[in-house]
């Protein structure tokens, strides 16, 4: 289920992710989200890529275009933004900004995550080991920006309590095995 959390406006969107990134998004069926969205919600501003899903696409590939201002359109299809976070791998990034609403939207998965401090993770929704490899490390390493300590919930396998750094390779070799 997707809860809307917030609605914002178009300025809101453009001081925060600027011009070039606005000018990238497509007229209709669009949404920021992932770890834009997370940055943008949450006001942390972390270094991440601007992810423009565009949905109800017949083209399905995972990031098949990057425009010169870095912003990367995911063509998906997705016929929803709900259905769309639903499918992501990682708890913490399913969170998005529908273009058409002007809503910010997330799973119960993302609430359960910020206000608990577990991540859930399901191995199943990647595209391939690297791709796990390089998302989960990276979202392991974000987690302590929202929890001091917290735990990685692995669908159909153990859950791992993180308590510092030096054990996220070893986190991170246990999923890569399931994808």
């Amino acid at each position: 289920m997707v809860v809307s959390l917030r609605t914002v406006s178009r300025n809101d969107l453009l001081t925060f992710f600027g011009p070039d990134v606005m000018e990238c998004v497509p007229d209709d069926g669009a949404c920021i989200a992932g770890g834009a969205a997370l940055s943008f919600y949450t006001g942390k501003a972390f270094h991440t890529d601007v992810d423009i899903f565009k949905l109800s696409s017949n083209y399905n590939a995972e990031y098949p275009l990057t425009d010169p201002s870095g912003v990367q359109i995911v063509w998906t299809t997705a016929q929803m933004v709900d259905e769309l976070l639903q499918n992501f791998p990682l708890s913490i990034t399913q969170i998005a900004i529908d273009l058409n609403s002007m809503q910010v939207v997330a799973t119960d998965q993302w609430i359960a995550t910020i206000a608990s401090g577990v991540l859930y993770v399901d191995p199943s929704k990647f595209f391939s080991p690297r791709h796990c490899q390089n998302h989960l490390e990276k979202w392991l390493h974000r987690m302590f920006l929202f929890h001091r300590q917290y735990t990685v919930s692995i669908a159909d396998g153990p859950s791992i309590e993180v308590i510092t750094t030096e054990q996220i390779p070893r986190i991170v070799e246990e999923v890569v095995q399931r994808v």
